[in-house]
């Protein structure tokens, strides 16, 4: 009898764990997605003076780096992340200007924009607002399928910088899909 019991509180504990273990998953990986993004977007912006720095702490983070010679002028520094699921840091340096792109498939273009608002007033108090520095029209999933979504800007010390956000890929456009691509532009 005892072994019966035995078996029958493992077999219900697996079968709870399997029923709740999934929602447990997907809150761990929405944690990780996001922990992914806020130390991506963090080191791009406070070293977007210094691209070298930048590469230098993504290494020192565990993040693999894949160099791709554009032309004789221009390298893509691509690095994905220590877990590769949660996605890319590509960035780029032309004319003495840094630019991120930060993309994952975990989560889409919708719930990346406000995740990327939280992270900067979080990162950043105070510094980012909603919007562009051209006051352009707003830019949400659906309206404008030919830009990237309205994001955040700000006027650091140095620079300018825009933070937009678009599906993940070449053409990153306001358009959902299930991925994003968080944008940074100094």
């Amino acid at each position: 009898m005892r072994h019966v019991i035995r078996t029958y509180a493992s077999t219900l504990c697996l079968a709870l764990a399997g029923q709740f273990g999934l929602g447990f998953a997907v809150a761990a990986q929405r944690g990780e997605v996001t922990g992914f993004l806020r130390e991506a977007m963090t080191l791009c912006i406070q070293n977007d003076r210094d691209p070298n720095v930048l590469v230098q702490e993504l290494d020192a983070r565990g993040y693999s780096y894949t160099p791709e010679r554009m032309d004789e002028e221009t390298v893509i520094h691509w690095f994905a992340a220590p877990q590769p699921d949660l996605g890319t840091v590509m960035i780029t340096y032309e004319n003495f200007s840094l630019h991120c792109a930060i993309g994952t498939d975990m989560i889409g273009v919708t719930e990346a924009i406000p995740l990327a608002g939280t992270i900067l007033e979080e990162a950043f108090p105070g510094l980012f607002v909603a919007g562009s520095h051209e006051n352009g029209p707003v830019i949400t999933p659906g309206n404008a399928a030919g830009d990237s979504c309205t994001g955040y800007a700000a006027f650091l010390p140095q620079s300018a910088t825009e933070v937009t956000i678009g599906m993940r890929g070449q053409d990153p456009v306001c358009v959902e899909n299930g991925t994003a691509q968080v944008m940074i532009w100094f």
